[in-house]
């Protein structure tokens, strides 16, 4: 993916691979969190 403006062609292939809606904002959400708790784990490092 060459940036975050591609994020929406990833859910509309889920949508048509037939994931849900629930299980596409998990997948969204899951993917934050992840990397969110990636970035504070480095920070606290520093």
């Amino acid at each position: 993916m060459e940036d975050i403006s591609k994020l929406p062609k990833i859910f509309d292939q889920l949508t048509i691979r037939g994931y849900s809606e629930d299980q596409i904002e998990k997948i969204a959400g899951g993917n934050f969190i992840r990397a969110f708790n990636d970035v504070i784990s480095c920070a606290l490092r520093q």
